[in-house]
């Protein structure tokens, strides 16, 4: 098998598997909450099968992530060997979402959101945290043991984010050169 349908075949089981079947929780925006859950993953996926988004093999991308979102409709992914490129997949297939459906929201709020995915699904594989424990994933993942706990306490609820270490991630996104000046991605579907 090629490399590019190996790569598909990866991310469309991350995709549709049981952690990021498990990630839920809503995070404000303006006035308004957004929700993330199981049917964001599963639309991505569908896409890609229906090739609205295609795969594409790419070396590594910034800050040593194996993948990135483009925003003409492909993920671009080094590789999956390992739960560390399974996270980076759904971070990537967040951003995704958010162009498929047309969710116009700003760019720091979407990359907090693809952060907070990422490490509910490190958290879930069992990745230690000192593995992934550098910024913006430290303090998403502070965010991430919050929403799973609030999970665990109220599992039939979907957690809305605790605003205070919702800003918090924010902050630190706004701090960093790479998200600072993106004001907000393309959404065009």
């Amino acid at each position: 098998m090629d490399t590019k349908r190996q790569l598909k075949k990866q991310v469309l089981k991350v995709l549709e598997g049981a952690r990021a079947g498990r990630i839920r929780f809503s995070f404000p925006v303006g006035d308004r909450l957004l929700t993330i859950g199981r049917q964001a993953f599963l639309s991505v996926a569908q896409a890609i099968r229906k090739d609205k988004i295609t795969i594409y093999e790419a070396p590594y991308g910034q800050n040593g992530s194996s993948a990135r979102y483009m925003y003409y409709n492909e993920i671009q992914i080094s590789q999956i060997v390992n739960s560390m490129d399974e996270s980076d997949a759904v971070h990537e297939s967040l951003h995704a979402y958010f162009d498929l459906k047309k969710i116009a929201i700003p760019a720091i709020e979407e990359e907090a959101a693809a952060y907070v995915v990422s490490t509910m699904y490190l958290i879930m594989a069992k990745i230690p945290q000192k593995q992934w424990n550098i910024e913006p994933h430290a303090t998403a993942g502070l965010l991430s043991h919050l929403v799973m706990a609030e999970q665990k306490a109220h599992p039939k609820k979907t957690p809305v984010v605790n605003q205070d270490a919702w800003d918090n991630l924010l902050w630190i996104l706004k701090k960093d050169p790479i998200y600072d000046k993106v004001k907000s991605y393309t959404h065009d579907g």
